[in-house]
């Protein structure tokens, strides 16, 4: 994956305050102390386009977080976590697309989440946040088209704590979002919490 331009200040500027925030001794959530700890991981993602003749595109993303320690709902877990993926592998577009000839299309998605988990070494999670798209169409023998939309996003799905802590995770989940650009994602991933 090729970071660039934007994506790659927004990368650098998020390791930088994980890293300083992390270190901190006494970290306020707006003037309030809230215990908890950090969560980093990667995921593998199958990105599909609601418009005709769009084939999926794959991406892969880092996942940055902090999971509160207080529970909630059921006696749950939520985390604020903050999302990043490119596309390794573009999508095609098919002749009989929208635009009436071929090409491949690809998506840099940065997404913003609050996120439940269940309790339970295998649990369910749900998330709804916002999700800013960027999808790029190529078509043949025609200059690219970027097409930018910020929408409501929301996504449910499996997970499984790993290892004698329980602080490795692998999720399985499904997310959606309601915007012009009307992606879909489906993704297998792991996530980190440092204890």
């Amino acid at each position: 994956m090729t970071i660039k331009g934007p994506l790659q200040s927004v990368l650098a500027g998020a390791l930088l305050a994980a890293v300083s925030t992390a270190s901190a001794q006494n970290f306020t959530w707006f003037g309030e102390t809230a215990d908890g700890n950090w969560l980093a991981g990667m995921k593998v993602e199958s990105v599909g386009h609601g418009r005709r003749g769009y084939d999926d595109a794959a991406n892969v993303g880092l996942l940055f977080g902090y999971e509160f320690s207080r529970p909630i709902g059921f006696e749950g877990t939520s985390s604020i976590e903050f999302e990043l993926t490119d596309s390794f592998d573009k999508g095609d577009v098919a002749d009989d697309s929208l635009f009436g000839v071929g090409g491949d299309w690809q998506s840099e998605n940065i997404a913003l989440y609050f996120t439940y988990r269940t309790p339970g070494n295998v649990y369910f999670k749900a998330k709804i946040g916002a999700l800013r798209s960027d999808v790029t169409t190529s078509l043949d023998g025609s200059p690219s088209v970027k097409e930018q939309d910020t929408s409501f996003s929301y996504g449910a799905g499996l997970g499984l704590k790993l290892g004698a802590a329980g602080n490795f995770n692998v999720e399985l989940e499904v997310v959606g979002s309601s915007g012009d650009n009307d992606l879909n994602m489906i993704s297998v991933g792991g996530i980190y919490k440092f204890q």
